[in-house]
């Protein structure tokens, strides 16, 4: 056996989040696949409750960044991903993130979500496939341990076809309005993504790091997300002081017409 897919990606100072990414990826660790068989993370590590001591965390749904049990895991599908590619598996179901990811190159991540969206691959290999993952100080780590038949080294990189700049958006609101939520003025309340439009490719090269070959792997297309910054707008008193009276004007209304 040998190790013929492996990637690190480091986690947040976030406690409860990364407590999440440990129980995902302990429930993955070990797992054999023998020639043929599919890999299912939502199958694998299940539904993620509180029973189970996941908590919540930040995750994005619907364009939003919510508090969900469970929140993280996804580094955990991504890091997964990026080794199925430098494997070389069958890749079955993946979907990119709504908004671009910090802890993994563009194109290269996975999301997951109970009930709707799932990482899958297949081990398309005649060899039996062993994941090994854990979380080790501040870092997810993922190897695929199996047959080394190739050649040929593998390296995964990407292109950015089209970038949506974000913009600062002013949120108004009363003294009143922004104490009720917490809020000083000119703090940031939404952080900014840019809109990326990101094409993956897989590279190949020789022992003497010539290139064999290029292969585009998938489009990934990530949403834009504008900055939201509190302006808080205080009410303007009405003058108190007595208006000046207006000369009455000497001048006529019309001009006047010639005789």
């Amino acid at each position: 056996y040998g190790t013929i897919g492996s990637f690190t990606t480091k986690t947040t100072s976030n406690a409860t989040r990364n407590k999440n990414v440990k129980l995902a990826a302990a429930a993955i660790n070990g797992t054999v696949l023998q020639p043929g068989e599919e890999f299912s993370f939502n199958k694998t590590v299940g539904q993620r409750t509180e029973a189970k001591g996941y908590g919540a965390a930040g995750a994005y749904n619907n364009g939003e960044v919510v508090q969900e049990i469970g929140g993280g895991v996804c580094q955990v599908a991504s890091t997964l991903y990026y080794c199925t590619l430098q494997a070389e598996l069958e890749v079955v179901e993946r979907t990119e993130h709504r908004f671009s990811p910090w802890y993994i190159p563009w194109g290269l991540d996975a999301t997951v979500y109970w009930g709707s969206l799932d990482y899958r691959f297949r081990n398309n290999t005649n060899y039996p496939i062993r994941i090994d993952a854990e979380v080790v100080g501040g870092n997810v780590i993922v190897k695929f341990v199996g047959t080394e038949t190739r050649n040929y080294t593998v390296k995964l990189d990407y292109t950015v076809t089209s970038t949506d700049e974000w913009e600062l958006k002013e949120i108004e609101m009363t003294p009143e309005e922004a104490a009720a939520k917490g809020y000083s003025d000119g703090q940031t309340i939404v952080t900014p993504y840019s809109g990326e439009k990101v094409k993956s490719y897989k590279y190949k090269y020789d022992k003497n790091g010539n290139e064999l070959s290029c292969e585009f792997i998938d489009n990934s297309s990530y949403a834009r997300r504008d900055k939201q910054v509190v302006k808080i707008i205080y009410p303007t008193e009405p003058s108190t002081e007595p208006s000046e009276p207006t000369e009455p004007s000497t001048e006529p209304t019309t001009a006047p017409t010639e005789p």
